[in-house]
């Protein structure tokens, strides 16, 4: 399994989100079906978030993975746009660089290692309307 960051990944600020990748029970008290929690069994990659601190990576930029004899590179990113979604305090001590630059920063790096199928894991988000149509309760 492979995974990316959302915008919903930083809700409870960045401490916790590594807790839950990397494992650990963080500051809870209550009785835990798996002591300590072991992490996430996915794979995260994320080319574009920053730590403030020293300007690296929170999580490798991708992993290559074996797809039946064909090299097959996964590269993430999250969309810039997180910083106006979560509270100040969840994402102060990141940065989110823009997505295309960070993503294609690392194509030349993948290409190099025989890799010719690349698939982006992007949370770009979106935007939507209200549903108005004649399914809608009460509607006509």
């Amino acid at each position: 399994m492979i995974a990316g960051f959302g915008n919903h990944e930083f809700d409870k600020g960045t401490t916790e989100l590594l807790r839950k990748i990397n494992g650990g029970d963080g500051a809870t008290t209550i009785t835990h079906i798996s002591d300590p929690y072991p992490g996430a069994l996915a794979a995260y990659v994320c080319s574009n978030i920053v730590w403030k601190a020293n300007g690296t990576l929170i999580a490798p930029p991708y992993v290559i993975r074996n797809g039946g004899g064909a090299k097959i590179a996964f590269i993430g990113a999250d969309t810039v746009n997180t910083v106006s979604l979560e509270m100040p305090e969840n994402v102060q001590d990141v940065t989110f660089l823009n997505e295309s630059v960070s993503i294609n920063r690392y194509i030349p790096e993948i290409q190099n290692q025989g890799v010719h199928a690349i698939v982006v894991l992007l949370h770009e988000g979106g935007s939507q309307i209200v549903y108005e149509g004649p399914t809608r309760p009460g509607g006509m």
